[in-house]
């Protein structure tokens, strides 16, 4: 049954109309119990725990990851969140998860802010792709070039300073 209920959930990701890269999206892929996983949640725990190459199958982790959303119902059944303890580091957890780059306010807050155009990005690399020489290069004393050789390099001739430029 739950094999039946993660296809259809899956099936159901690629039949939707696209949405923006930065969107976040609240609907319903996994119901176990009370436990509700949202498309989102599906797709950022997918990101940070599978990749094609760690020797894990597609199926076998949205299996564990079914399995995973069992054990959370159960837990919610046996009323665990109800303990003070478990409440309060559930909640530091939680608080965690939305703060931290990536995380849910991240996204619904400061990536679409990320927009940039072509050109302006095409501007930034411009303004990087400078070289600049410089003929000559004047210290005041002797001890501001040691502290930028770290003092380990001895400077007799013009070529020992090339060297270190």
């Amino acid at each position: 049954m739950s094999i039946i209920l993660a296809l259809l959930a899956l099936s159901q990701l690629g039949c939707q109309p696209k949405k923006a890269k930065n969107e976040v999206s609240n609907e319903i892929v996994l119901k176990t119990g009370p436990v509700e996983i949202t498309k989102y949640e599906f797709e950022k725990n997918k990101e940070r725990e599978y990749q094609p190459g760690n020797g894990l199958n597609y199926t076998d982790w949205v299996n564990g990851f079914i399995d995973e959303t069992y054990m959370l119902a159960d837990a919610d059944s046996k009323k665990y969140d109800t303990m003070s303890i478990i409440n309060r580091q559930l909640n530091y957890v939680a608080q965690a998860m939305m703060s931290q780059v990536g995380g849910y306010l991240w996204e619904r807050t400061v990536t679409p802010m990320f927009t940039f155009s072509n050109s302006e990005i095409k501007a930034i690399y411009k303004k990087q792709d400078k070289t600049f020489y410089f003929e000559f290069l004047q210290f005041h004393d002797k001890k501001t070039l040691d502290e930028l050789t770290n003092n380990d390099t001895i400077i007799k001739t013009a070529i020992d300073f090339n060297k270190l430029v």
